[in-house]
Formats: C-alpha cells, structure tokens, sequence
C-alpha cells in the first residue's frame, strides 16, 4: 500500500511539472488554462473560445492590445483568479481603442483585477478593460489606476474618450459586482465632446447591477471655435444606459467635474454630468451618489447643461428612480444657454417620468446670474410620491428653484406625500419663481388640486412659485408644519415612512437616510 501511495504522489508531481516553451497546461481545479506571463494572454488570440484563468499577478507592458480584429472577438472566459493584470499604455499619437481587449462577444470575465497606466497625449478612446463587447458578462471586476487623454485639437486626433471597465455593451451582457477606481482625466480641443464613465460608456440591453465607482473624472473642453461640439457628458457609473431591465444597487463616491473653457465662435455646446447615468431607458432602483458634481462653463454659445446626483434624463415613459438617494453637492458655475435651451441642476434627477421613495441631502446651487432650473429631487418631474428633500436649493439667476421640484407637470401624474426641510433662495428677481415644493407648475385648471397635494414643509417663503393660471379655488395647496413628524404630516404613510429619533424627523422605511 505504501508503495501505491508513493507512486501515486510521483505521478502526480510529475503531471504538474510546467510544459515547455508556448505550451499550456490545463489545471484540473480551475479547468481552464493556466496564464501566468503577458505572452500567455497574447496566445489566447490563437482559442479565442477557451476557458482561462491567472496563475498569477501579471504585468502587461509594451501597448499591447489584444483581440482588435472585429472578426475575431474574444469569446471564451478569464477567471482572475483573484489575481491582477498591470497594464501600461503610452501613445503620444491619436489612438481609436485602447484597451487590454478589444472586441469581445459573449465573453465572460470574473473574479479580474486590473490596473492600468493610460497615457495618451495624441487623443483617443481608452478602457480599463473592454472596449467592444456583445453579450459579455463581467462580474467582481475591480479596476483602478488612472486614464490621461490629451488631444491637440486636429482632425487626427479629435476624440478624447474613456471609461473605468467596458466602453460599449452592445446587447444584453450583464455588468455585476464591479468596482472601478480609476482615475479619468480628459483635457480636448475640438469639435467632438469628450465623454467618461466609471463602469461602462453605453449599455444596450443588458443589466448593470451593484457596481461602484470611487475614480475620480475630471474633463476639461475648449469647443472649436467655428464649429463647436455636442454634448460632454460625465457618469460615476454608465454613460447611456438603453436597456428594459433596470440601474440597480449602484454607488458613486468619485468627484465628477466638467470644464468648459472659453471658445470665441462655439457652436452647441452642452455639458451633463451625473453621479449615476446621463441617461437611462429603464429604471433606476436603490442607487446612491455622495460626491461632488460640477458644472464649471465658460463656453460661447451654449446649448444648456444638466447636472444631478443621480440621473440627467430618466423621462422614458414608465421610467421610475425609485429609493435613490443624493448627498454629493450638485453646482453649475457659468454663462447661460442659447435659444430655447435651459440650464438644469438636480440633487437627483434633471427630468424624470416619476421619483418615489428618494431624497436629497445635497447642497444643489446655480452660481450665475443665468435663465435656469433648481430642484432639491428634480429639475422636473411628472409624477414624484414620498420623496424629501433637506438639502438648500440656491438660485443666483432667473427661472424656476423648488425644493422638491423646480418645476412639475402633473397630468395623468402625482405630487403627492413629500416634504422640503431645505430652504429655497437666491435672486429676488420677480423672473425667478421660487416655492419651497415646487417653483412653477402646469397642467389642466382641475387637476392641480387633485394631483398636487399632501405635501409639507416648514422653511418660510411660498409653497409653490407660480403655476399657469390664477384661478384661487384650483391651486395646489401645502401645509406648513414646525416639525416632520407623524402628527404634524398625516398623510405620509407608515407603510414608507417612520420616524428617525437621529434626525428629529420623518425618514423613508425603505431608503433610510445614511
């Protein structure tokens, strides 16, 4: 028996002898293939479907880009292993995708560290790990390090762009777990906008769900002079969100700043920036942002900004932010927009189909003497149940300040058990209409009663700003109350809120004020 033992160990030391040069050996454990060096990762090009997972830290140098042929995208799995990949990227020329993969479908990466070192001062498109996938799946995903893109402003090298994980998700992959604390700064000249995001660029149809962003974006932009640029957009965690599923469990602590300097003949300039997404389709459920977001533009001809905690435009119809919450403060600083367009600053969200079971503790401010919307949840919103609002909401300018809402809309919707502790202030100017809810709003003479109504505060000044007509019997009405307790609001409903012995004051059950 001793004999078999002894055999038996031989053979199994002998089996776990390393191969030779350019030869893999699958582990049994994993049942994958081993990648223990840069040049195992460049071998995966040759079984694009495998499975593989790391032996070992690696690090990746030499700007190495694997998988940049469209046709033959990665479609197998990397299992980090707990492990990290360092990876180093240096161009002083216009590069189109940087990232350590280039085109992936169906593919799967987990359980991956990565720190990268991007350095690009030709202009350019960068990610920390992905820039194309289809139907990818990436869980427990951890990045860090920084992203620096520097163009000079010629057609060559026009785009500056970048993100902490994956660039663009075409179809319906899954974002889960993921954490990205890259650092992203962003300094373009030019026509084009640049654009960032911690987790993801553009989702399709896919899911992105607790994942956080602690990276710091900073982008800077000078327009051209002639032509102009679009929009320069900035998210803590995905850029444009497409998909029927949902945002969901997702943090943002990372300083978002957008820059715009000063362009003699800019055309259509419009920066947004937000702790969660720009823009999302579908819902936003139990989300968070607790950084500061700016706004700092000095731009010519502007086409209006958005600056929120969560979200900038979430007005899809049948779009909920639900249980979400602001405590970042939320500024724009600069000149005004040109034409019909409008300035907008939100704790939460900029333009929302419905708000429920969110607050604001943020400062949210509009530092210029500019047309404009302040709002505590939202700039507007068309239907917004048990939300509250106790950060200060300050209007330099003129337009529309409210501490729920700046202003609201209400057909076929409801503003309805909510209250504002924060104080609504700013210009006197009888062009900006200031209420401690909401600071104008609009809809049918019968239904501003019946839709807006059970809402408290205790701030001094007006209720509501202003609506579109004059007719007494038919405003909407609030109640004043020294303090937001359960005698004083009746109508806010055990079934969401309860009493916070912490804050002296009313809080949501099931989004509990951190």
């Amino acid at each position: 028996m001793k004999k078999l033992l002894s055999l038996l160990l031989a053979l199994a030391v002998a089996f776990a002898i390393p191969a030779g040069p350019g030869l893999y050996v699958a582990d049994a454990a994993t049942n994958g293939t081993a990648i223990s060096t840069a040049d195992d990762l460049k071998k995966m090009e040759n079984n694009p479907s495998g499975s593989y997972y790391l032996k070992n830290d690696i690090e990746v140098t030499g700007n190495i880009q694997l998988f940049k042929d469209r046709k033959n995208p990665f479609k197998g799995t990397l299992d980090g292993n707990s492990h990290k990949i360092t990876y180093k990227y240096t161009a002083a020329r216009y590069v189109a995708d940087v990232a350590l993969f280039g085109n992936t479908e169906g593919a799967t990466f987990k359980n991956l560290s990565i720190s990268v070192d991007i350095n690009m001062t030709g202009g350019g498109n960068a990610a920390g790990l992905v820039e194309n996938s289809k139907n990818g799946k990436f869980e427990n995903i951890k990045t860090s390090g920084s992203i620096k893109i520097k163009n000079r402003g010629t057609e060559d090298d026009d785009c500056c762009n970048a993100v902490g994980i994956v660039a663009y998700e075409s179809a319906s992959g899954t974002i889960k777990n993921c954490a990205n604390s890259i650092d992203i700064e962003l300094t373009h000249k030019g026509q084009s906008a640049p654009t960032a995001s911690g987790i993801a660029g553009i989702v399709g149809k896919g899911s992105v769900t607790k994942c956080t962003n602690k990276g710091k974006i900073a982008l800077t932009h000078t327009p051209d002079k002639d032509w102009g640029s679009s929009e320069c957009e900035a998210a803590g965690i995905v850029g444009a969100y497409y998909g029927t599923k949902a945002i969901s469990g997702c943090k943002n602590s990372g300083k978002i700043s957008i820059t715009g300097t000063k362009a003699t003949e800019a055309y259509g300039f419009a920066p947004k920036a937000a702790g969660i997404a720009v823009i999302s389709d579908a819902n936003i459920v139990s989300c968070s942002n607790t950084a500061t977001i700016s706004i700092n533009n000095n731009a010519s001809g502007n086409r209006g900004a958005e600056a929120a905690g969560i979200a900038c435009e979430a007005a899809h119809i049948g779009t909920k932010v639900s249980k979400c919450s602001n405590s970042g403060a939320i500024s724009y600083t600069g000149k005004p927009a040109g034409g019909i367009d409008i300035v907008t600053v939100a704790g939460v969200v900029c333009s929302a189909a419905k708000a429920e079971q969110t607050y604001n503790k943020g400062k949210v401010s509009v530092n210029s003497k500019i047309k404009a919307d302040a709002g505590g949840i939202a700039g507007f919103c068309a239907d917004m149940r048990n939300c509250y609002n106790t950060g200060a909401v300050t209007h330099k300018g003129t337009g529309n300040a409210g501490g729920l809402a700046a202003t609201a809309t209400v057909i076929g919707g409801y503003v309805k058990g909510n209250y504002s502790t924060g104080k609504v202030g700013g210009n006197s100017s009888s062009k900006l209409f200031k209420g401690q809810l909401i600071g104008f709003y609009s809809g049918g003479f019968d239904v501003m009663k019946r839709n807006i109504y059970n809402n408290y505060y205790k701030t001094s000044g007006k209720a509501y700003g202003a609506a579109d007509f004059t007719w007494k019997p038919w405003l909407a009405k609030a109640t004043k109350v020294s303090s937001i307790t359960a005698k004083n609001c009746p109508a806010l409903s055990s079934k969401y809120w309860t009493y916070s012995s912490k804050y002296k004051r009313m809080i949501l059950k099931n989004n509990k004020e951190k």
